[in-house]
């Protein structure tokens, strides 16, 4: 909460702590109907096959970006997000069932035949001691404890020293836990 309200600007949204880009604008677009692309996986795999004709290269390619935000329907920004995920999520998967697809008829990377690579979606990496889980015991442990050192953070996760120091440097340098002296404590 930003001065008791949630804010509807995903820039607002984006100060808030945990709160990234995807996070932001799904918030904006689906809860307060602004017009902005939540870009995740899915929505960058359809609009990279469909408008551009071929699997998207990496995260940050700024023509999927641009081609996102020039099919968006602004009167239904949330409903065009939440469609656009879902269809990457059941139709336009990594290995795609073009067959049923409602872009069938128009899409640039059926019509050039499936071009580059169609593999099978990457296994989630484990989550068990994984830095996001000792993170998330940080946090949880910081939500118990609101103030605690090194040592404290370490006795509450149960995890050892040296990866509660990186995944503590990583939330303090994310703006999630703010160190003050020796102790580290949730932003906010």
């Amino acid at each position: 909460m930003h001065g008791g309200m949630v804010p509807r600007e995903p820039r607002a949204l984006q100060r808030l702590p945990g709160v990234g880009p995807y996070t932001a604008a799904a918030v904006a677009a689906i809860a307060f109907n602004r017009p902005v692309v939540a870009m995740d996986v899915n929505v960058r795999r359809v609009t990279s096959r469909v408008v551009l004709g071929r699997e998207p290269e990496d995260g940050n390619d700024p023509q999927i970006a641009v081609a996102a935000g020039l099919l968006l329907d602004p009167r239904g920004p949330g409903t065009w997000n939440q469609a656009m995920m879902d269809l990457g999520r059941e139709v336009c998967r990594p290995a795609p069932r073009c067959e049923v697809c409602p872009f069938e008829r128009f899409c640039r990377f059926r019509g050039a035949g499936r071009p580059g690579r169609v593999t099978a979606a990457r296994t989630q990496p484990p989550f068990e001691g994984s830095n996001r889980q000792v993170r998330g015991r940080i946090v949880a442990a910081l939500r118990v404890r609101p103030s605690a050192g090194i040592a404290g953070l370490v006795v509450a996760t149960g995890i050892d020293l040296d990866r509660v120091e990186v995944a503590a440097a990583g939330l303090v340098r994310d703006g999630i836990v703010e160190r003050r002296g020796r102790s580290f404590r949730l932003t906010g």
